[in-house]
């Protein structure tokens, strides 16, 4: 059992379709699933769109009416979509579905966990710093980069340490590298 919201005219303008009553229905009718009715004209491009906000409040069941031939004015027909427009609508609302992930925690997509380590920031050598040079915060930088290093919050370990070789501009400074 699904409890619908939906406007009954014929078409339902846009300005008339209180999307918000979805989360008043939500609210008050906790343990059954809430879906939306859409009566809108399918000639008004919205018609294809607007359900996308039901569905960012956490509605999955829709009502869409379909036709073969909307010009035969058949029953509902103003608000019933032709073929091609209905597998537009349902390829939006399933990318749409996709585009917003889950409400619990899960793990970080590949690309997010690429884009989280190249922007983590590391210290490097602002400057060439020679073997036994000390190391100060005038020879030192941050940047971001794809290799591992010491994060710039622990820029007290690396001070006044020496270089035990020769360390090359924009390269990480490392533990192993400092006397």
């Amino acid at each position: 059992m699904v409890l619908m919201h939906g406007v009954r005219n014929f078409p339902t303008e846009i300005k008339d379709l209180n999307i918000n009553r979805l989360d008043i229905l939500k609210d008050h009718f906790k343990n059954i699933p809430i879906g939306y009715a859409d009566h809108t004209s399918a000639d008004n491009d919205l018609s294809k769109y607007i359900d996308l906000v039901a569905l960012g409040k956490g509605i999955c069941v829709f009502e869409k009416h379909i036709t073969l031939d909307r010009t035969k004015k058949g029953i509902d027909y103003q608000a019933a979509l032709e073929p091609e427009e209905f597998k537009f609508y349902c390829n939006l609302i399933k990318q749409t579905h996709q585009s917003l992930g889950s409400k619990t925690e899960t793990p970080f997509s590949e690309s997010d966990l690429k884009y989280r380590k190249f922007q983590k920031k590391s210290i490097v050598a602002k400057k060439d710093i020679d073997s036994g040079e000390l190391i100060s915060r005038e020879n030192l930088s941050f940047i971001r980069n794809e290799s591992p290093g010491i994060a710039p919050i622990e820029i007290d370990s690396v001070l006044g340490k020496r270089a035990k070789r020769k360390i090359f501009q924009f390269e990480n400074i490392l533990i192993k590298d400092l006397n």
